[in-house]
């Protein structure tokens, strides 16, 4: 597989709310490898992504957080169950997900050299002999080989070059030549762009797991009891 995977490229207008989003996250590379806590107390590596960024080659003015939101309440359960079947963190499948169909599970790009299609933008040639291009449609099959491929190239201490390998195998070849990336030229720009929606898509998920709790009912102070014969 020598070829990029299909791209979607889109463009948003929450830049405000993007930078807001982002602020509290903003870190150094190296502090970005340590691990946190969630909340639950277990711990979640924070890999080497970089930092976020105002916007990104797929986002030059930021990203449409209302995609993002979109995406995550129609396929956000479906890849976390597939992340944990898989053992590969769902906020990155989510993110790879985001920039190469914008959540489009009819996504179908194709041209001279590559041919992708559905969430993940999984090739047909890949699978040829396996499954049909109907099937590779399917949303939950589409996003299993995705993370299959996700955690057969998985490298904890270095998610960016995982990212790498997963969209364009021959990445590393062709920087050693000397040679520019199709599309985004250079490696750390499409790190880039999966990294802001990697830390987006984490903020997304809390923002909705709170939505869907409900609020507690208020409570009706009791009425003072008074005690019978006493003024």
């Amino acid at each position: 597989m020598e070829t990029p995977k299909g791209l979607w490229p889109r463009c948003g207008g929450w830049l405000l709310a993007l930078v807001l989003l982002f602020a509290p996250l903003a870190r150094p590379a190296d502090v970005a490898q340590a691990e946190t806590m969630d909340r639950k107390g277990s711990s979640i590596p924070r890999y080497n992504f970089p930092p976020p960024s105002r916007g990104d080659r797929f986002a030059r003015n930021g990203l449409d957080l209302k995609e993002g939101i979109r995406g995550w309440k129609q396929y956000g359960q479906l890849i976390k169950a597939v992340g944990k079947e898989q053992h590969v963190d769902p906020f990155v499948i989510g993110a790879y997900i985001w920039v190469e169909s914008n959540f489009d599970p009819h996504q179908d790009f194709a041209n001279s050299r590559a041919h992708a299609i559905g969430l993940g933008s999984v090739q047909p040639a890949d699978y040829r002999y396996k499954y049909s291009e109907a099937q590779l449609m399917e949303p939950y099959l589409n996003v299993t080989l995705t993370a299959k491929e996700f955690r057969e190239k998985w490298h904890p201490n270095d998610l960016s070059g995982t990212v790498m390998d997963v969209w364009y195998p021959a990445w590393r070849r062709r920087q050693a030549r000397g040679e520019r990336l199709p599309v985004v030229q250079y490696p750390e720009v499409y790190v880039q762009a999966i990294a802001n929606r990697y830390y987006a898509l984490q903020e997304i998920d809390r923002h909705l797991i709170l939505k869907g709790k409900p609020k507690p009912r208020p409570v009706k102070p009791p009425t003072p009891i008074r005690a019978i014969g006493l003024g």
